[in-house]
Order: structure tokens, then sequence, then C-alpha cells
């Protein structure tokens, strides 16, 4: 809801949590103008990364992982397992060599080859896991209307997905890895479709916030690797829901609230910049990092369906 005052930051919220508090104001220190130089905020940037692999944020985030990956979750309470198959997979992503977990979930009973969702999940590129409830919800619902969701364990830039649990792992990749292991994540998919029981001709790729600026991405690295191919014969189609691809801060000009045009998540854009092996001018990096930017529109997947809802961020 609206906090009553456009100034006040999101950690002053009179309504939080006081255990919230602390860690949110962690982000305070990062830089909100735009420096000059990618040396002028890398610091702090490092510093916070530092305070959040700490052991005892890790020990915090354990906790956090208990309420989010549970069962028990509100998420899930309207997205069960019942009339559905899961199984977990590993795949070989390109060109690093490294292991990358998926999820695969599909209707019970069901025979012939399935169209598939290649889903990537939210958190700016730096965070989150497809062990995360909501993330899990999205996905059966999904697969209950007939479909079969291919979630994909990307790394993160910053944060490794989940730090807890059967799965815990602590690799994380710079910006292009991320991106790297969605591009294969297609290519695997789409190669092994007979084995996995997809139609590979009815492959679409999906993701919400940073995981929409990768699904974008990656379907956009695609069409430049095979640019006679084109993307039509890779992947049917494009959802993006809320993609962040702006990372654009908000100013006290703008009519819009904050809390609709995710620039409070500005952070996540610099977050992912810092870890940047190459130019922040490559898809993938937030356009507010790049040297140009030009709207995206259907047109630049070439007759592909592009879909995207809510607002841009």
């Amino acid at each position: 809801g609206k906090q009553g005052s456009e100034r006040k930051l999101p950690w002053e919220d009179e309504r939080l949590d006081p255990r919230q508090r602390p860690f949110l104001q962690a982000f305070d220190a990062m830089p909100r103008p735009r420096p000059k130089r990618m040396d002028d905020f890398k610091k702090p940037y490092h510093a916070i990364a530092a305070k959040m692999r700490s052991p005892k944020s890790l020990e915090y985030l354990k906790g956090v992982e208990a309420i989010l990956t549970s069962e028990t979750s509100a998420h899930l309470r309207f997205a069960g397992k019942e009339g559905l198959t899961m199984r977990e997979g590993t795949f070989q992503s390109k060109p690093a060599g490294n292991t990358v977990r998926y999820r695969l979930i599909r209707p019970s009973g069901s025979k012939g080859p399935l169209p598939c969702v290649v889903y990537f999940h939210g958190g700016g590129m730096i965070q989150g896991s497809i062990d995360h409830a909501h993330y899990k919800a999205w996905a059966r619902m999904i697969a209950s209307q007939g479909v079969a969701v291919f979630m994909v364990e990307f790394r993160n830039a910053l944060m490794p997905g989940i730090v807890n649990g059967p799965h815990s792992s602590g690799e994380t990749a710079p910006y292009p890895g991320g991106l790297n292991d969605c591009v294969s994540a297609i290519v695997h998919a789409r190669d092994n479709a007979k084995e996995l029981r997809f139609d590979a001709k009815r492959i679409i790729v999906a993701g919400d916030s940073g995981g929409g600026n990768l699904a974008i991405s990656s379907c956009l690295r695609l069409m430049k690797a095979s640019p006679k191919q084109g993307l039509i014969d890779i992947v049917s189609g494009v959802y993006v829901l809320c993609p962040y691809i702006l990372g654009i801060i908000q100013t006290l000009r703008s009519p819009a609230l904050p809390n609709t045009t995710g620039s409070s998540c500005t952070w996540m854009a610099r977050a992912l910049t810092v870890t940047a092996l190459s130019r922040p001018t490559k898809p993938g990096i937030p356009a507010r990092f790049r040297r140009s930017h030009r709207r995206m529109n259907s047109r630049d997947f070439r007759g592909r369906t592009c879909l995207s809802t809510s607002a841009t961020r």
C-alpha cells in the first residue's frame, strides 16, 4: 500500500516488521546518482555483497528460505502437486561447462509431447531460486493447464539461489554467467525435446522481473548466433511479466508511485553491473546502464510473439 509520503524509503515505513529494518537499511549505503565511472560505486556494492554473504547473513537467509520454500506457504495452497509429475535433472551450460539444475513439471499421465514453457525466475538476476514457493506455484498452475514447465536454476550474479536444504549451493557467477545458463537451457530443451517429451515446435520462453530480462536477452542472443535461421526456428514465443529492463531511478517529478515502477529495485541493476565481466552494453544489462537504448517491441523478434504485462521496470 501507499506509505503516505513519496519521500519515505521502504525501511522507514512504520508498518514494517522491526526485524526487517536493519536488513533493508543496508541498501541505504548504495549510491543513487548515476556515477561518472564504474569504480565510483564498485566499493559500496562489494561491501554490501560481503555483508550479504557473511555467516550471519547466510544464517538469516536460511530462516527466510525455510518460509519461502515451505510446501505450507500460502502461495502453494492454491497450487498443489495433485495431478502433476515432477522430476529434477541437470545439463551442462556453455561456454563455462558448469552444471545447471532444472525442475520439470508436467501433468500426470500425459503421454504425447507437450508444449513447453522454459521459465526463468525473478530476482533482478542477482538472487532468487526455483525452490521459492511463489515460483513453484506459478509453474504448477501453468503445468496444470496441460503444459510442461522447464524451470531453470541459473547462476545468480550476487547471491546463491539457495543456501539451505538438499540443493544448497554457493555458486554464483558474474554477468553474463546467468545469461549463458539461460541460453543453454533453451538449447537443451530444444535439442532434447524427444527425451523430455516436449513438442520442439512449441517452446515458449518466459520469465518475470529479472527472469523477464533473461528471457528477452536469451532470445536476442540466439537470434544473433543464428541470423539466417532466426528465432522463429528456435522458440514459438516469448512471454515476460514486469520485465526488469530499464533500471531507472525514480524522481520526485514523476507522477507514478515508486512501488508501481520498480524503481526501488534500481540497486539490483547496479549490483549486476558491478559484477559484469564485459562492458555493460550487451543484452542482459538493464538499459539504464547502456550507452543507448531503444524500447523493445515485437519487431525485435522477427515475427515471433512477444507479450509483456504490467509495468516495465
